[in-house]
């Protein structure tokens, strides 16, 4: 027991060794990339990392998620990794914020973060030219986030932090081959924009768990959306049900539970969660949930012949009729 915690309290000199022996090794096989890697996830690894010695310029894969290291991201570590493409230091106990240096990394495509306990705005990362995926879920980052993504980036999951202020139309339309959007469990405000109904990539929108107040209608009646999933659930959103929702010809899973709407269920709600295969280019909704609402009136008729199995549909603590 003892020399196993030895061999655990020395993984920062272990990692310094081994930075450096991979920063003398001779690139001889350029093609290699199993040779151009360093994973370490998934043991009992702690302490801080070594700031005195930079990842070499040849690293392409970094991962040490599910260890315990702790203390600061070095900035340091970043400074020589102009081949780094991957990123991964999910799930250990990192403080502090992210290093700006991270956001000079031209090559990397994909960054893990999430479950450590970051702190801070994320810095701007408009030169990551390559970024496709980011995830810092499970910190307490704070501020913003949209505006500081590079364009081209693909997926963004920043689930249970701390990032506030309203979600801006502008920043819908500067990230056009966004797919994912998920920002569940912060304290978002405003309202969510109608360019994010509009968005020309935009597959999975999750906004549960914040404070947005209203929701704008899509322009085009969300005849151009490409959203196949929905999730507002648990904001404070006063108004009527969106009827753009009902109009996205690929939305199969709507979450509007425990907002404050009011009205009725729309026809076109209806219509979606009652049919079984798609029609008019139009998939069938198979999740609506809209219970914990203030909504009223006679439910639809369509809604009352739903078979059995074909959608889940969720109307409790409602006043409908």
């Amino acid at each position: 027991m003892a020399s196993a915690a030895r061999f655990l309290l020395a993984m920062p000199l272990l990692l310094s060794l081994v930075l450096q022996q991979a920063a003398s090794a001779p690139a001889t096989f350029p093609g290699d990339r199993t040779a151009l890697s360093l994973s370490l996830r998934d043991n009992r690894f702690h302490g801080t990392l070594p700031a005195e010695t930079p990842l070499p310029p040849s690293l392409r894969v970094l991962g040490l998620s599910g260890n315990a290291f702790s203390g600061e991201i070095p900035g340091s570590l970043f400074t020589s990794a102009s081949s780094l493409e991957e990123l991964d230091l999910s799930r250990n106990a990192f403080t502090g914020p992210v290093p700006p240096q991270v956001a000079s990394l031209g090559a990397l495509t994909r960054m893990e973060l999430q479950h450590n306990g970051l702190t801070g705005s994320l810095p701007w990362m408009g030169k990551m030219r390559s970024l496709a995926h980011l995830d810092v879920s499970g910190n307490a980052l704070s501020g913003s986030l949209l505006d500081a993504l590079p364009p081209q980036v693909v997926s963004v999951v920043a689930r249970n932090n701390s990032l506030s202020g309203p979600l801006q139309a502008a920043a819908f339309r500067a990230l056009p081959t966004m797919q994912v959007l998920d920002l569940t469990g912060n304290a978002v405000t405003g309202a969510v924009p109608g360019a994010a109904f509009e968005h020309p990539a935009l597959e999975q929108l999750r906004l549960g768990s914040n404070q947005l107040g209203t929701v704008e209608e899509a322009s085009d009646g969300g005849a151009s959306s490409q959203l196949v999933e929905v999730d507002l659930s648990g904001n404070r959103i006063a108004g009527k049900l969106p009827g753009c929702l009902g109009a996205m010809p690929r939305l199969a899973m709507v979450g509007l539970d425990r907002n404050r709407f009011i009205g009725g269920v729309p026809d076109t709600y209806a219509a979606r969660v009652s049919e079984e295969e798609a029609t008019d280019g139009r998939v069938p909704f198979t999740k609506l949930t809209l219970q914990g609402n203030y909504l009223c009136g006679a439910l639809p008729s369509q809604m009352r012949q739903i078979k059995e199995g074909s959608a889940t549909v969720s109307l409790a603590d409602n006043c409908l009729l």
